[in-house]
């Protein structure tokens, strides 16, 4: 009686909690709720039919049980969210933020939009709002804190490298080592070598593994609970078959092997319904996360950064490297699950057909070397792929930015036959990949027919006693339909894996490029909009090689000028002359070679570029452009 009143005196604890903290609905209390249901049944029906109880006793167990069911019914149903919790987010809230522990139990809050969606297709305003939990603002916050803590971590590990190297280099020679001199070689050795190729200083997967590590662990739980659950329902199925060839057990006790096989199946969906749900909920946060990196990176690349990455290319990293993560995260588990999922099925299969199974082990095994061969001939071939993507995302790039021209000389065959060489390229590359993955997926669809084929041929003839009774027959072909599960889809796993493991490379060297130094100050000044002393810019940072050669060729070179606030200026100058330049110098786009460039903090800016067709003439010739002066149009055009 003690351990009934400690448990319900905790339940009532946390009723008590969940009113006072604002929770809308609890899946603990329901599930417990539901076992005092289900377990107070026998109670009442022996308290009926068998023996009845002292009066106060009875009139206590119905009263409390009463009370439990009513309960049980009411958190069927989840209290209203607090005004504090509601979602900021403008549009339609998302009802699963709203919805009971039953409702997120069965995803019947998705009920509503599916049903909309039969009746007609969907549009914008029909879509809920997002989830604070899914907002890109706050997954991109926690992502790029974690990448900017590991490649603080790994800038300090280079420079204590190359200053060991240095060290090494100049320890002894004229007192060099430890001086100005040696810190500025030093710090130009440094610039050299991010200036290189990069090499990959923090990886985009140990990144998301530190973001998103907690959702992956509970992804791996509901998947271990699946795979145990997928193996009870063989076990369970073998006691039915045992009751029914066994005439003297007790009728009842078919029910419950009965009962139990539909929890099992029921708790098997469900989970494998939550894992699904939580990984693509998972693939679609990354990919987020991958798409603003990606967005912001390029805003911020050094000018030597932008010729090795085109916007052809920069464009298929947000919209095909990225998504490689959602169609690759469901399957992420079965790295293990897969392995563990064969073991249980061969080990429960050695029970029941002994050594016969290793026949079907022997076909599994003679068939990884042959997948391994075109799982490398696959790799390669989406290597190859991507880069046709990319030569045919950057000429046609190309085509639509200098579109006018293409037309104003009759361009458009040539180019179009330009387009057309590498889209058959493609396209002959996409059949060949399509093939490979046709005979990857028919050697493994077609690997558990063979595998019970040669075990059940191998357990009938070793032994003349060996029979393949209904127990036998039944137990182990559930155990190879299980088997046929895992066996399926490694294939959809190694190749999203190759698939993958492509982006991620390009990725990587992509969010590990240089970035612009950040030269532009922004402190307050109360005079001017704009101060710049003694500077002077270039397109490309000087690195030990060119600093000599460069050092009298900048760009713009003794810049000085200050712009008092709420002026109007104009830059003129002939084509050429440095004009855009210096509007990009002013931004930050260019290298800061010495000097300084302050805005006031109190000032934005708006660059509004124009590409107009601009004559190497004088104004006035570019004003008319070809056509007869009208003095007096000309004059208010001025």
């Amino acid at each position: 009686m003690k351990p009934i009143i400690a448990v319900r005196v905790t339940i009532f604890t946390l009723l008590w909690a969940q009113v006072r903290k604002g929770i809308h609905t609890s899946g603990v209390i329901w599930f417990y709720l539901l076992l005092a249901v289900i377990c107070g049944a026998p109670t009442l029906h022996g308290h009926i039919y068998w023996h009845r109880p002292p009066v106060y006793e009875w009139i206590l167990f119905c009263t409390s049980y009463s009370v439990i069911i009513i309960l049980f019914f009411i958190y069927c149903f989840a209290d209203s969210l607090p005004q504090n919790e509601k979602s900021e987010t403008t549009g339609l809230n998302c009802p699963k933020d709203s919805a009971s522990f039953i409702s997120r139990l069965v995803f019947s809050w998705f009920t509503g939009l599916a049903i909309q969606g039969w009746r007609k297709p969907l549009t914008v305003p029909d879509l809920w709002g997002v989830r604070d939990g899914d907002n890109c603002g706050k997954i991109y916050t926690i992502f790029n804190k974690y990448w900017v803590s590991l490649e603080r971590k790994q800038n300090k590990k280079i420079e204590k490298s190359l200053q060991n190297e240095f060290n090494s280099k100049t320890n002894g020679k004229n007192g060099f080592h430890g001086s100005g001199d040696g810190k500025a070689a030093l710090k130009r050795q440094t610039s050299k070598s991010d200036d290189k190729s990069p090499k990959i200083k923090v990886g985009i997967m140990s990144t998301m593994f530190r973001t998103f590590w907690f959702y992956f662990l509970a992804g791996a739980f509901f998947k271990l609970l699946n795979d145990v659950l997928t193996f009870l329902n063989p076990q369970i199925m073998k006691i039915l078959m045992a009751y029914i060839s066994d005439k003297e057990e007790e009728y009842w006790h078919g029910f419950v092997y009965a009962v139990l096989l539909f929890v099992a199946t029921g708790l098997q969906i469900l989970t494998l319904n939550y894992y699904f749900n939580r990984m693509m909920v998972i693939g679609m946060r990354i990919r987020t996360c991958l798409v603003a990196a990606v967005y912001r990176k390029s805003l911020r690349l050094s000018n030597t950064a932008k010729t090795q990455s085109t916007t052809g290319e920069i464009v298929n990293l947000m919209a095909v490297d990225a998504q490689r993560f959602i169609e690759m995260t469901p399957f992420i588990n079965l790295i293990w699950s897969a392995p563990l999922q064969i073991l249980l099925a061969m080990y429960f299969l050695w029970q029941e057909l002994g050594i016969s199974v290793l026949g079907g082990l022997a076909v599994m095994v003679v068939m990884i070397p042959i997948n391994g061969y075109i799982t490398s001939i696959s790799k390669k071939l989406q290597i190859k792929q991507m880069k046709l993507k990319d030569s045919r995302v950057k000429a046609m790039n190309e085509i639509l930015n200098g579109i006018k021209v293409l037309k104003l000389y009759g361009w458009e065959q040539a180019f179009m036959d330009d387009i057309l060489v590498i889209r058959n390229k493609e396209m002959n590359n996409l059949k060949t990949i399509n093939y490979i993955g046709c005979v990857l997926q028919c050697l493994w669809y077609c690997a558990p027919f063979f595998v019970s084929l040669v075990s059940f041929a191998i357990y009938v003839s070793i032994d003349s006693a060996n029979q393949l009774t209904a127990e036998k027959a039944f137990v182990s072909l559930a155990l190879f339909n299980i088997l046929r599960f895992p066996l399926t889809m490694l294939p959809n796993l190694v190749t999203s894996i190759i698939m993958t493991s492509v982006s991620v490379k390009r990725l990587n060297k992509f969010l590990n490029a240089s970035e612009l130094s950040g030269y532009v100050t922004r402190d307050l000044d109360h005079k001017h909009a704009i101060n710049v002393r003694n500077a002077s810019f270039n397109w490309k940072k000087d690195t030990d090689e060119t600093a000599e050669e460069e050092s009298n060729h900048s760009t713009l070179s003794g810049i000085n000028f200050e712009i008092k606030k709420n002026s109007f200026v104009a830059i003129v100058g002939s084509v050429g002359s440095g004009k855009s330049s210096l509007l990009s110098a002013l931004l930050g786009d260019m290298e800061l070679e010495n000097g300084s460039v302050n805005i006031c903090s109190s000032q934005k800016i708006a660059y509004v570029p124009q590409q107009a067709w601009i004559q190497n003439s004088s104004l006035k010739n570019n004003i008319l452009f070809g056509k007869p002066l009208d003095d007096k149009r000309y004059q208010r055009v001025i």
